[in-house]
């Protein structure tokens, strides 16, 4: 369900210019939480509405690209099951990554959301066009963050917010 009356003309005019989304990965797409074996691998559950959400996202046009703070496995894993190919790993400077995506594919700021949920997060949330977080984000995170979700991370934040960013763009209507 689209949340549209919390979409103000300042939010629909943002969401319109959106034509990428970069992504934190834990607490974001996860809920956090991870499963480690004992060969030092985790283990990381994904919400079925955010994975269709960004299937079809990316099939209507939605670039994307995942920003994380480090290295796992799961991460691979993760991007190949969404079909996202521009992944940064170890980025705990995020916003290298961020102005490294911008530029390799000549998007403005405004052209880009960012989805994250904790103080590395920061910076690359306040550069966005549009900075979101999850509503389990840092309390820091949430403050500087244009949109807060309703949902939680791993549970639905990404699809929230990609509803509203194709609301937007087919709609274009706070209606």
């Amino acid at each position: 369900m689209i949340p549209t009356n919390r979409i103000t003309p300042k939010l629909l005019e943002r969401l319109r210019k959106i034509k990428a989304l970069l992504l934190d990965v834990d607490g974001v797409l996860t809920d956090s939480q991870s499963v480690v074996s004992t060969k030092n691998s985790d283990t990381k559950a994904l919400y079925k509405e955010d994975i269709s959400l960004i299937q079809y996202a990316r099939d209507n046009g939605v670039h994307f690209g995942i920003i994380t703070g480090r290295f796992a496995g799961s991460t691979e894993d993760i991007a190949a099951t969404l079909g996202v190919t521009d992944v940064y790993y170890g980025y705990l400077q995020k916003l290298d990554a961020f102005t490294e995506f911008k530029d390799v594919y000549e998007y403005t700021n405004e052209e880009l959301a960012y989805i994250g949920d904790d103080i590395f997060d920061l910076p690359v949330i306040k550069e966005a066009g549009l900075g979101v977080a999850p509503a389990n984000a840092h309390a820091q995170v949430r403050v500087a963050a244009e949109y807060v979700c309703k949902a939680r991370g791993g549970k639905g934040a990404v699809a929230e917010i990609l509803s509203l960013i194709l609301h937007a763009r087919h709609d274009g209507s706070a209606e």
